[in-house]
């Protein structure tokens, strides 16, 4: 199974739908995690992973937040 991160919040009388563009959770991403997340392979391979993560995440703040997500309106229920 391949997790999803999407996000959904009310405010002000909508609801929106909020989630991450590909270019960051991307395939590589989320092949990554599920093959040592949580301390999975050698050590040589969780320091590989742990370089991977400070490349991600430093990408990622530096990144403009109207290139982080996508979004559409919902319908209240």
């Amino acid at each position: 199974m391949i997790g999803r991160f999407y996000f959904e919040f009310e405010y002000d009388g909508k609801r929106i739908g909020l989630w991450p563009r590909n270019e960051f959770f991307n395939d590589r991403f989320r092949a990554m995690v599920m093959k040592y997340q949580p301390r999975k392979g050698t050590e040589e391979e969780q320091r590989a992973f742990q370089e991977f993560k400070q490349v991600f995440i430093a990408d990622l703040m530096a990144a403009r937040e109207d290139n982080l997500f996508e979004w559409r309106d919902v319908a209240l229920t």
